[in-house]
């Protein structure tokens, strides 16, 4: 028997552990941005283009807010189920297999779906949310990112996590991969 499982399980749980904790964390960062915000709102010393930047940046991220709370949850229940998955890898389960290609599948999916989102959608209308607020304090839009600039950065960012479901599905997902689990327990049959 290989150790791949073992490892994949391990790297499962580790990732799985991370992944969710900074997905709580990030679910609570739009009340946490709201107070900052209105702290630094009537600093001293800013100028209009600075408070323009501000309030853009408000508008942006209030437009925002449902799709990163439901990404975010959504990435707490698939990194819960990574480690349960790794747990069971770890010990080399047989229904942590299927468990594994399963849950490959679905983070593959949901990437590359966020990915689609994210360019087609989101981050026009976040550029166009922002010159609405610029234009209402009649400022110059300050320097941005380009939007094939984002596109790039997005799919980049999208390989990224691709990288974990990917090796996941190669090495637990081929076909000499059930060796490397336990059978499955089966029932005794009561003797007669």
């Amino acid at each position: 028997m290989r150790k791949t499982p073992v490892v994949l399980g391990i790297l499962s749980i580790i990732f799985g552990s991370l992944t969710a904790v900074l997905s709580l964390v990030a679910m609570g960062m739009g009340p946490l941005f709201a107070k900052l915000t209105r702290l630094t709102d009537n600093l001293p010393g800013q100028t209009d283009t600075q408070r323009a930047q501000l309030e853009a940046s408000q508008a942006s991220f209030a437009h925002m807010t449902s799709y990163l709370t439901i990404s975010s949850a959504i990435l707490v229940v698939m990194s819960t189920a990574l480690v349960v998955i790794g747990v069971g890898l770890y010990r080399r389960r047989a229904w942590a297999r299927q468990a594994t290609v399963a849950w490959a599948i679905v983070g593959l999916a949901l990437v590359v779906g966020n990915l689609v989102y994210s360019v087609a959608w989101l981050q026009p209308h976040q550029r166009q949310w922002q010159h609405e607020v610029y234009a209402a304090r009649g400022v110059t839009p300050p320097f941005e990112i380009g939007s094939a600039s984002q596109a790039f950065l997005a799919f980049f960012g999208a390989l990224f996590y691709c990288a974990f479901p990917a090796v996941l599905l190669a090495l637990v997902g081929r076909r000499s991969a059930a060796n490397d689990f336990l059978p499955r327990a089966t029932p005794s049959t009561p003797a007669a």
